[in-house]
Order: C-alpha cells, then sequence, then structure tokens
C-alpha cells in the first residue's frame, strides 16, 4: 500500500567493514525499537499496531567492487528501487528491506527501504545511525554493548499524542488554523496538462546543488533577518511559487516534529506532521521583509502546531479532489549531522534513488541535503501527469 511513501535511505561506511560485527548491529538495532518490527492491521474498524519478533537479517552483501563507481552507482539504485518499488502490506509487514553493497574503493552502503509509516528523519539521523555505530564498535571489539534499554515505545507516543491534542489549551489551536487557512487561494501553478481525475504518483526529478559559497551568502542574509537558513531558503521558495502562480497568496507545507517532550527524542518511528505555511508577497517586499514574515510565519505554526490529518477534518478540508488537500507544494531541508565517527554518514536525500524510484507524493516538493563541506544538495520532485520535464527544470534554475 502507499507506494509514494515507499522510501529508502542509506548508511555508508568508508573504509574497511566488518561484515558480521555490522550484521550483529543492525539487528541489534531492530531489536531495540518496535516501529521496525511493527505491522498495522484493524480491529473493530479501527488501526491497530501489532509488534512482531525480531526477525534476523542475514544482509547478505552484494560486491559491486570490480565495476567502476558510476556503474556500481547505477547497479546499486536499480536494485534498490526494484525492492522499493513493491507495495507493502501494512497487515503482514515487514516494513523493512535491507541491502548491503560494497563499492570499489573499500565503500559500503547499507541501503533501507522502508515504509514512511515506521520512520523519519530524525529518528534515523538521530537515534538510529548513533546507535549503528554504537553498537558495530561494541561488536567489533568484541565486547557486549552498553546501550541503555529504549525508554519508550511507539505505542506510548501514540497515546500521548492522543491525550495531548485532548487537552484544552491544545485543541484551542484548532482556532489558529481556521483562521489562517479560511478562504485558501486555488491552485495557480502553470501546468503543462490537466489534473487527472485520481492521483497516479508518476513523479519526476531535477537534481540541484549550491555551492557553499552560496550557502554562505543566506546564512549572512539570515544573520541580518535574526532568521536561520532554512527560514531564508522557504522564502526563496515561496517567492518562487508567487512568481509562477501569479498570485500574492501562496500555501506550502513543511515538515514539523510532534516530539514534544524531551522523553520522545529517543522514539524511533513516524512522529513528524506536515506544517501549512501561508505567506503573502503582495505590497512589493523587500527580500528581507519576507524573510522575516516567514519567520514569523513558521514560528507561529510552530507555536500552534497540531496533528495535520486533525486540522483536514475539522476544516473539512476537500479530500475527494486529486489534489492534496490544502497545500499542493512542499519544502524539506535535512541537516547537516556530525556522526561520533566520520568514516559513518547517512544519506536521506538522494536524486539518483529517486529519479528510479520515479515516484511523487504532491504537485512540487523541494528536498535539500546540508552536506559536511557546506554546499546543499537537492532535488525537485515533480508530478509528471501536471508538469513536463522542462517545465520543473525551468523551474529548479530559477530557484
Amino acid at each position: 500500500t502507499g507506494i509514494p511513501y515507499n522510501e529508502a535511505i542509506s548508511i555508508r561506511k568508508d573504509g574497511p567493514l566488518d561484515l558480521s560485527a555490522l550484521r550483529a548491529a543492525f539487528n541489534g538495532t531492530v531489536r531495540r525499537h518496535e516501529a521496525w518490527r511493527t505491522r498495522f492491521d484493524v480491529s473493530a474498524g479501527k488501526p491497530v499496531q501489532a509488534v512482531q519478533p525480531a526477525p534476523r537479517y542475514e544482509l547478505p552483501l552484494i560486491d559491486l567492487s570490480n565495476l567502476t563507481n558510476a556503474e556500481a552507482e547505477r547497479q546499486a539504485v536499480r536494485l534498490v528501487a526494484q525492492v522499493s518499488r513493491v507495495p507493502y502490506d501494512l497487515r503482514r509487514g515487514a516494513l523493512l528491506r535491507p541491502r548491503l553493497f560494497r563499492f570499489p574503493e573499500d565503500h559500503h552502503r547499507l541501503y533501507l527501504a522502508m515504509h514512511h509509516v515506521i520512520f523519519d528523519g530524525v529518528s534515523v539521523t538521530r537515534v538510529v545511525l548513533p546507535e549503528l555505530i554504537a553498537l558495530y564498535d561494541a561488536f567489533l571489539a568484541g565486547r557486549q554493548p552498553s546501550l541503555p534499554d529504549a525508554a519508550i515505545r511507539y505505542a506510548d507516543y501514540a497515546r500521548w499524542e492522543q491525550r495531548w491534542i485532548a487537552e484544552p489549551r491544545v485543541a484551542a489551536r484548532m482556532e489558529y488554523w481556521r483562521g489562517r487557512l479560511a478562504a485558501l487561494p486555488p491552485n495557480t501553478l502553470p501546468f503543462d496538462h490537466p489534473r487527472p481525475d485520481a492521483p497516479r504518483f508518476r513523479g519526476g526529478v531535477v537534481p540541484l546543488s549550491v555551492a557553499a559559497s552560496t550557502v554562505h551568502s543566506l546564512r549572512r542574509i539570515g544573520q541580518q533577518c535574526s532568521a536561520t537558513m532554512f527560514q531564508v531558503l522557504a522564502a526563496i521558495w515561496a517567492l518562487i511559487l508567487s512568481r509562477y502562480s501569479g498570485q500574492d497568496d501562496v500555501v506550502f507545507s513543511v515538515a514539523a516534529d510532534m516530539r514534544q517532550r524531551p522523553e520522545l527524542e529517543s522514539l524511533v518511528g513516524y512522529c513528524l506532521t506536515p506544517l501549512p505555511i501561508r505567506i503573502d508577497t503582495g505590497g512589493d517586499p523587500t527580500f528581507g521583509e519576507l524573510v522575516v514574515q516567514v519567520r514569523n510565519e513558521l514560528l507561529d505554526g510552530l507555536d500552534h502546531l497540531f496533528p495535520f490529518e486533525r486540522i483536514v477534518r475539522e476544516l473539512r478540508a476537500d479530500t475527494t479532489s486529486s489534489a492534496n488537500p490544502v497545500y499542493q507544494a512542499m519544502l524539506v531541508l535535512e541537516p547537516n549531522t556530525e556522526t561520533i565517527d566520520a568514516a559513518w554518514s547517512l544519506h536521506q536525500i538522494d536524486s539518483v534513488m529517486c529519479d528510479a524510484a520515479g515516484v511523487c507524493k504532491l504537485d512540487l516538493e523541494l528536498q535539500l541535503d546540508e552536506r559536511s563541506d557546506g554546499h546543499l544538495d537537492g532535488q525537485l520532485i515533480f508530478d509528471r501527469d501536471l508538469f513536463e520535464p522542462a517545465t520543473a527544470a525551468r523551474l529548479a534554475r530559477h530557484w
């Protein structure tokens, strides 16, 4: 189910790799987190979580080291894309499909194909990768790992969220969203083709890159406006959507983390929610003024954070259309995260992988990944039923 939500990330290791230590570390990570061994069923008309005993993943090694780097990349992406395209059965599981590759020059990649219902970028960056490295180092040294037991389960998070949104002070946040999302503007992006009656999720990808020197300049603009670089990037995105749609009133979304308590920070699972952002570009603002407006809108939205599916339900937004309700464009930035070992890295955004998968969730989605040397890698994912590749490429260039 939900092929647009079939995702793949890659954990990369440069230098020698002990396969038995990695296998033990990976299986130890799966045992630690219930979300990665869960299936989802329906009981009495309601969804339920069914946690399964931890399976053992053998992680057979696919050796591509006799190929060139480019050929190994193509072969690995082709194989992982094949795995990712196969629909998941949420009722039967398993929702995790690992593949391990050896590349030339003693480089290894562990691709994790997963359904998005069991992970988000926050948990794999903040929890999974550090734990995997710590377990690997322990098994490599022949000692027992000393990681504490997981303090909280995903079922605990689900119960907490249900109680949290029922609190009067939290439930009152809906009034903010009723005001912010009233009389939403029509989507007037210049489609090359009419929207089909039903979404087909056929995605295309335009890779893009932003040089470290430009990123440095964007940070400097943010400092002048008391804004983060992400807020500056969001202002650029709002401006492009405004120019292309011919509208002063634009709506897009960003991803917000619902982990609102310290004990939830070690939780692995999907805890994000789309945060709608509505920006008025009218009145010929300076770019600095636009950045400040975006900054304030983002901060106000986070102050009134509420699960998006509840917002849609309360607003009685149209869910019968093939267009996504409320917003049709999104901006995602994966920040650079230092690991405890420079030989290891995590890549959530891979334009080659996205292109091979050929799926999209929205009309437009701009995904950016901050690299350790300061530059941004990314891609513009577009709906091929709506846009010709040349149109998407032009929009990416203008951005």
